[in-house]
């Protein structure tokens, strides 16, 4: 796909057709370091997050690395459908830095937002100082119960 006129010189508007992807999955994830020490644990996760880029999960169809800010980064990711994304969450490495992470967040504050093309939206922060994204205007929920999984809150 060109983003310039055949002459190069106007942008070229496009857009995408999203018709063989009915189960798209569009999660938006953030980390933020709280403390020094919680750096070791960021380069932890980035050796993983390398893994996935290098291995691209079935069902991963683009990964995209993001900067919020000098002690937040995150990532953009595109799966095929929730199935996917629920079968790479029970895997490694995010089985295993999920685990660590509950055990001991080292100070820094993790969250994810999930958006889905058939509808729903749902998102789980943990230790971040201050809200952020849906959590800056929706009313606060603890994720136990009937809504302690993804697929649980998108389906609320």
């Amino acid at each position: 796909m060109r983003w310039t006129d055949e002459q190069g010189s106007r942008p070229r508007r496009e857009s995408v057709d999203l018709s063989a992807y009915p189960g798209l999955v569009v999660v938006y994830l953030g980390f933020r370091v709280g403390r020094l020490r919680g750096l070791k644990t960021l380069l932890g996760i980035g050796r993983g997050l390398a893994q996935v880029q290098r291995d691209m999960p079935d069902g991963l169809l683009a990964h995209e690395n993001l900067v919020y800010g000098l002690n937040h980064v995150g990532m953009r990711q595109y799966w095929r459908d929730l199935e996917s994304l629920e079968a790479f969450t029970r895997s490694d490495p995010h089985k295993t830095w999920w685990r660590a992470f509950g055990r001991d967040p080292a100070g820094n504050g993790f969250w994810h937002e999930a958006y889905r093309l058939s509808g729903g939206m749902e998102a789980i922060y943990v230790g971040m100082p201050n809200p952020i994204g849906l959590a800056a205007f929706a009313a606060a929920r603890r994720p136990e119960g009937a809504f302690m999984t993804s697929r649980q809150r998108l389906a609320s």
